[in-house]
């Protein structure tokens, strides 16, 4: 199209506000530096990409786009894929004349009335392509008209999809069609032959979070954060502006080879004993910084560490406090603590007081923040359970459904981290010893991801397994009573999450995923799913996967077991040992005696698996979600 790299620069993930208080997200989005400057600004193309969806709720979605976006929106590209059938089809869809009736009026004030512009069918298995061309027409996506002959429209034949990926590709992951087609979109052909890269003005979306848990060797992220695209189908690494598909960074063994990349957003961790006394105003971002408190409500009435907090901080620093956060971060509370803090300008800073519902819900009140002033907020962090939120740069909340959202952002990093355990030694024991657990599930399924880095990560998650078990069963007795037993337990957790790396995005594992569709639906706290899931998911991975099998089988001395060499029998022992220690722990519960109905089986399986209800994957995950109960 002739515009140059230069104009762009990835803004991650952004909330886009419809009407009737309606949202969407998008998952990676780019800005052009001279057009539509502001993050908040509505993209003038979206890309709406789906594979586990059906085609009627893709189409709804981009409809959506189109209807609330008050004219901004042009077109709205859906691609939907068929893996089994080997088809891909992409939709145009763009601003029409609406209908001039009462009707349409009301249900549609904005006048922008969705209509199918284009329609393309790419068969592998025939090598056809029906519908082609595909038009991009510049001044629709670049906002005015193209000045020749850089500058022009781009027609896509889309044969590269059926020729050059699934023929030759045959065996090749579902998740290459969808990088493969964003490729097509992103590549023009020069007169050479030769192709190189355009730009677009784009958010994209991919309807499906939890497919990270069924993929090998490639992974998801559908939260933004990162600008690269690696490796391939063609090898090659450049940049494009599909910043949320990585392919060749994945970690190995054997030969030894991997990435891992600093997270920028960490300035301070303090561990000790009334080390939030000593040090809490030195990590202020200025003197005259005005700082917002987000708790629960229990911290805030039986305990004295809120009152302590306001005055250590004084009138001069304090600028409110919100201390109704429930578990899981309800929207409810999470709109109206938003609410406070827009109210002031002047705050700068949020302190968020407990685990993970006061962290998550923090780090999307200064995602929000930004979207409204251009400039998150300076987050610090008290953790006062060991679920390991402070650790990374992703956060969300419960929707009135009951289902958890999530997104990432680099600005949603925490900047001071303050291990304190005159804060923790107030949080009941079930609670610390289960998010132990949460943390324990961080540490492990470190170790069958397909990105982790040996060093740091995969070595600290192996450091943080060995003192979770020696330490939690430990706590259980003295707790709170043993500070240096707490610290030592709160380092665990962020051995077992704080040094992820920031290359490496998207969910952690299926534990993890069996976690969120268990936690906020059915309100259990996500330390005790990981007491439910965990053990189970280890044993599953290590029977159906070799490669899983001898990762696992690694942390079998951390667990204070003797390796025998059979990488088979030594993974199944490590899921028995983390068995052994819920048990150890008194946090051993079935999903029936958490008043689970065995009714609710298919709606678990189908949010763990990316809304799957039938296959091979979707029967698997439905035998192990059966033995939770």
């Amino acid at each position: 199209m002739g515009i140059g790299y230069e104009q762009f620069c990835g803004i991650g993930a952004t909330m886009y506000f419809g009407q009737s208080a309606s949202a969407k997200e998008g998952d990676s989005s780019w800005k052009n530096l001279r057009m539509r400057s502001n993050k908040g600004d509505w993209p003038s193309l979206v890309i709406q990409a789906g594979m586990s969806e059906s085609l009627p709720r893709l189409r709804s979605n981009a409809r959506w786009w189109i209807e609330h976006s008050d004219g901004r929106v042009n077109i709205v590209l859906l691609i939907w894929i068929r893996p089994a059938m080997k088809t891909v089809k992409i939709e145009k869809w763009e601003r029409g004349q609406a209908p001039t009736t009462r009707t349409s009026a009301r249900l549609n004030p904005s006048n922008a009335f969705p209509t199918q512009t284009a329609e393309i069918t790419v068969q592998s298995n025939s090598n056809t392509v029906t519908g082609a061309p595909l038009i991009l027409e510049f001044s629709k996506i670049f906002d005015h008209l193209p000045t020749p002959p850089a500058e022009h429209k781009l027609p896509y034949d889309l044969s590269y999809i059926s020729t050059s990926l699934m023929h030759h590709y045959s065996a090749v992951h579902p998740i290459c069609v969808l990088y493969y087609t964003y490729e097509v979109l992103s590549l023009k052909r020069t007169q050479t032959g030769t192709l190189e890269r355009k730009k677009c003005v784009v958010s994209l979306h991919y309807n499906n979070d939890s497919l990270y848990d069924r993929l090998t060797p490639y992974s998801v992220h559908t939260r933004g954060g990162g600008e690269r695209v690696e490796g391939g189908i063609n090898n090659h690494t450049d940049r494009v502006h599909i910043p949320d598909i990585k392919m060749s960074t994945k970690s190995s063994t054997s030969p030894l080879s991997g990435l891992w990349q600093p997270q920028d957003h960490l300035k301070h961790l303090y561990y000790g004993p009334g080390c939030v006394q000593k040090h809490l105003l030195d990590t202020l971002p200025s003197p005259d910084s005005k700082v917002f408190i987000l708790t629960v409500t229990s911290i805030a009435t039986k305990t004295p560490l809120i009152q302590q907090l306001e005055t250590l901080l004084g009138e001069h620093h304090h600028a409110g406090t919100f201390s109704r956060i429930k578990q899981h971060g309800q929207v409810a509370e999470v709109d109206l603590a938003t609410e406070e803090v827009a109210a002031d300008p002047s705050i700068d800073t949020i302190l968020s007081v407990g685990g993970g519902s006061s962290i998550d819900s923090a780090k999307t009140i200064s995602y929000r923040m930004f979207e409204r002033r251009g400039k998150f907020l300076t987050h610090i962090a008290i953790p006062t359970t060991l679920s390991a939120a402070e650790c990374t740069a992703a956060g969300g909340y419960t929707k009135a459904d009951g289902v958890k959202t999530g997104f990432a952002a680099p600005g949603m990093g925490i900047s001071a981290i303050f291990y304190d355990a005159e804060f923790a030694r107030y949080t009941p024991a079930k609670l610390w010893l289960a998010t132990g657990m949460r943390a324990v599930d961080h540490a492990v399924e470190s170790y069958y991801h397909p990105y982790a880095a040996e060093m740091p990560w995969k070595a600290l998650s192996n450091w943080a397994l060995a003192t979770f078990f020696e330490c939690l069963p430990k706590a259980r007795e003295s707790h709170p009573k043993d500070e240096d037993l707490i610290t030592r337990l709160q380092l665990a957790a962020f051995a077992s999450s704080g040094l992820r790396g920031k290359n490496v995005k998207g969910g952690m594992g299926l534990s993890h995923s069996l976690g969120h569709a268990l936690g906020s639906p059915y309100g259990i706290p996500h330390g005790e799913t990981s007491c439910i899931t965990l053990g189970p998911v280890v044993k599953f991975k290590a029977a159906n996967n070799p490669e899983d099998a001898r990762q696992i089988a690694r942390l079998l001395p951390a667990t204070g077991g003797a390796p025998t060499g059979d990488d088979y029998r030594d993974a199944l022992e490590v899921g028995d040992r983390i068995l052994g220690l819920v048990d150890r722990l008194g946090l051993r519960q079935s999903l029936t005696e958490r008043g689970v109905s065995r009714d609710e089986i298919p709606r678990i399986v189908q949010r763990a698996s990316g809304a799957l209800s039938k296959g091979e994957t979707y029967d698997e995950v439905l035998k192990l979600v059966e033995g939770f109960f």
